[in-house]
């Protein structure tokens, strides 16, 4: 290998190849990044990835939802995402950082900063917020990346929360993981929509295809109530949730078939997971 004026030579043996090269000092300085520095363990990266990045959008026409709303306060980091249809909200608490800031920082950031933290098996990383450059400067081990933030306002998530509920139930995450991946086979050709029905000691799980017929599944909950209950949601939705739960059991709250559901994590209180449902015709 011989590096030529603007090229670069390439031989091995009989075989010679020519790279056409630019002047290295004509590459990008990076950029002087200094400001108010966060660190966060590793262990809190893959928790987002796990359960709050999927819920990001792809539309990059809106590209505030294709970000992570970071808050950090005195002593917690919550962290949101949401693409208009789910929502994901986690606090990581007992914290102690030096002020408060909100932040909105490409999910696609983060999803590759999770991957080099893998890579470099660190426990920790660090953030260093530039105000001036919008930008943010993420330190893993001994890799270094930038990244600009995402300007603009985040929509008023907290009112897509339900602060109360009608119904509770609780029910096995394994079960129910397991009757939604049969469902999904049905609910491929009706816009992937799976039917909830709730009554006094089981949840139904149902789905319709013009091609296969009909499924219908059921699992017994944990506590007996006396609501019923029926709700319909895009199955994905759902699927793309449990596939982050680590729990053994579920809690599912609800009001009407129209209004925003919430999951929760039976030992995770500090997590909770907003699915807009959808209009079906019985």
């Amino acid at each position: 290998m011989e590096l030529q004026e603007n090229s670069l030579i390439v031989q091995q043996g009989k075989i010679k190849s020519k790279f056409a090269c630019q002047d290295a000092q004509e590459y990008p300085q990076f950029p002087e990044v200094t400001g108010d520095t966060f660190t966060l363990s590793t262990q809190d990266l893959e928790i987002m990835q796990s359960k709050i990045m999927f819920c990001a959008s792809a539309d990059q026409t809106r590209p505030v939802l294709t970000s992570l709303l970071m808050k950090f306060s005195a002593d917690q980091l919550e962290v949101v995402a949401t693409d208009g249809f789910r929502l994901a909200q986690i606090f990581f608490k007992d914290k102690n950082f030096s002020v408060e800031k909100e932040l909105l920082v490409p999910v696609k950031a983060m999803a590759e900063l999770s991957r080099i933290a893998k890579q470099q098996n660190a426990e920790n990383f660090s953030i260093i917020v530039s105000e001036e450059l919008k930008q943010l400067l993420f330190q893993v081990a001994n890799v270094k990346m930038y990244v600009r933030l995402i300007e603009g306002e985040y929509p008023p998530y907290n009112k897509i929360i339900p602060p109360d509920f009608q119904i509770e139930v609780n029910f096995d995450t394994e079960e129910f993981t397991q009757e939604l991946k049969r469902a999904q086979i049905f609910a491929r050709d009706a816009s992937n929509i799976v039917r909830l029905e709730i009554s006094k000691d089981s949840l139904l799980i149902r789905s319709f295809s013009a091609s296969y017929g009909e499924y219908q599944g059921e699992i017994p909950l944990k506590n007996v109530h006396e609501n019923t209950g029926k709700i319909a949601f895009n199955i994905h939705y759902l699927l793309d949730y449990l596939s982050g739960v680590s729990t053994e059991s579920l809690s599912f709250f609800m009001n009407e078939s129209l209004k925003p559901a919430e999951f929760r994590e039976s030992s995770l209180s500090d997590y909770l997971y907003v699915v807009m449902p959808f209009r079906v015709n019985d």
